[in-house]
């Protein structure tokens, strides 16, 4: 089996190639992408963890010769990777999840361990990725052609960093630090709150995170919201409830719209409240103009400009609460939702809201 160009998978025959993280119609896809629909039996939370399942229960089809992608990221990568490399795979499965895990989700495992090995590693991919070619959502307009380079690349170098990945730590260390840095930072001067039932996990940090840290412990939420020193917010819906991540139930996102029109009720800074679309992958509602690069989006936190708005934390915070018990009231948390579903949710609401 090889890895193959998007554009190129697309005109082979079903029976030939694999598709990972991605959806590639009428071709099998171990993907966790809505709609890609991977078998039943192999479905987990990441596109890698589903290709791994598969080579546990050895249903990888023989007659597939070629694996493709359609952009690079570590979840993808891992998932590649490992049906190329199916005995070393299975070997490093759990630690090959939990890198998944961490570069998709940007969640850390309960196994310290495994989330100090996993850490590394995946703070190895970032930093060469950056360094050697460009940063995630660098190159969106084409990144079916521009990834092709990175996987040829990483494909090939992977297999040292995992046997070994000592020798790359000037490749690693400062990315691990500064989120190590960062976890001890809101563990000691910050606190999370979860509020089960809307799935929305409140953080007050004392500045500025390392996703690593900011989302490390978010596994049971769909939303984060984080407050800062000088009332400055962010609110974002996490990547988790844009994919079909099995085994989890998530609520459907709502669009911000409504509650950007609240909140500017209640903005006299001056700034407005902005936010993505619930199609985006990773929508933030946040105080200042929209951000409409997804590179800039993607990014940690301190990478970003914030403004401090005129909202008290404790009515903010409450504003949201509130919006959100209400958008859910009708609604349970379910495993899988179809985007039709989620437009038609959002319809309801919206309609009950202006009542």
């Amino acid at each position: 089996m090889e890895f193959i160009p998007f554009a190129e998978a697309k005109k082979l025959d079903h029976h030939q190639v694999i598709g990972v993280d991605c959806f590639l119609p009428g071709r099998l896809n171990l993907s966790h992408w809505r709609g890609a629909g991977p078998p039943a039996e192999l479905t987990e939370d990441t596109s890698a963890a589903i290709a791994i399942n598969a080579l546990v229960k050895g249903v990888v089809p023989e007659a597939a010769r070629f694996v493709t992608n359609n952009h690079f990221d570590v979840d993808g990568f891992i998932g590649i990777w490992s049906l190329l490399n199916p005995e070393l795979a299975l070997k490093h499965q759990h630690l090959l999840k939990a890198m998944a895990l961490l570069g998709d989700f940007r969640e850390l495992p309960e196994d310290a361990a495994l989330a100090d090995q996993a850490l590394k590693l995946v703070a190895w991919l970032n930093s060469v990725e950056k360094k050697k070619f460009y940063a995630p959502f660098g190159k969106a307009y084409l990144e079916e052609e521009a990834c092709v380079e990175k996987y040829a690349y990483f494909l090939s170098a992977f297999e040292k960093v995992l046997n070994d990945h000592e020798v790359f730590r000037k490749d690693w260390e400062e990315e691990y630090q500064l989120a190590n840095q960062h976890l001890s930072l809101l563990a000691s001067r910050g606190s999370v709150e979860f509020y089960e039932d809307i799935r929305l996990l409140v953080v007050h940090a004392p500045e500025p995170l390392h996703y690593y840290a900011l989302f490390g412990q978010s596994a049971q939420a769909d939303m984060v919201l984080t407050i800062y020193p000088e009332n400055q917010y962010e609110l974002e819906y996490k990547y988790t409830t844009w994919v079909d991540a099995y085994g989890r139930n998530p609520h459907p996102r709502i669009n911000f719209q409504l509650l950007i029109d609240k909140l500017n009720g209640l903005e006299i800074s001056g700034e407005k409240w902005t936010g993505a679309d619930v199609t985006d992958t990773g929508p933030i509602l946040r105080l200042g103009p929209s951000i409409k690069d997804k590179e800039i989006r993607f990014d940690h936190p301190f990478n970003r400009q914030f403004y401090s708005s005129s909202i008290a934390p404790e009515l903010l915070e409450n504003t949201i609460i509130s919006f959100y018990r209400q958008a859910y009231r009708s609604t349970e948390p379910k495993e899988i939702w179809t985007w039709a579903e989620i437009r038609q949710v959002n319809d309801n609401f919206m309609k009950t809201w202006r009542k």
